[in-house]
């Protein structure tokens, strides 16, 4: 889940995993996002987010490889410390 970093509560995302690229989305304080990837040195992560509350984004079970996201939810990076891992 996003947490908020900001006052708006607006999280950017951007379209690799650098806060130098321009951000393509932003998400809401307590967006619900799933967690695909992350940089070696853990300050930013790859997410995978539904614009419909409750989307199935089809990532619930893990790949054998890493791979590109091809599925019909929108994806990004987001800075780590905006995102609260909460247990299912």
């Amino acid at each position: 889940m996003i947490s908020d970093p900001a006052p708006d509560g607006a999280v950017m995302v951007f379209p690799g995993d650098s806060t130098e690229l321009d951000a393509v989305d932003y998400l809401a304080d307590g967006k619900q996002v799933w967690i695909c990837d992350g940089t070696e040195a853990g300050d930013m992560v790859g997410i995978v987010y539904s614009e419909e509350p409750g989307g199935d984004c089809e990532v619930s079970s893990p790949v054998e490889e890493d791979r590109d996201y091809v599925g019909p939810c929108s994806w990004g990076w987001v800075v780590s410390t905006w995102v609260q891992v909460e247990a299912g």
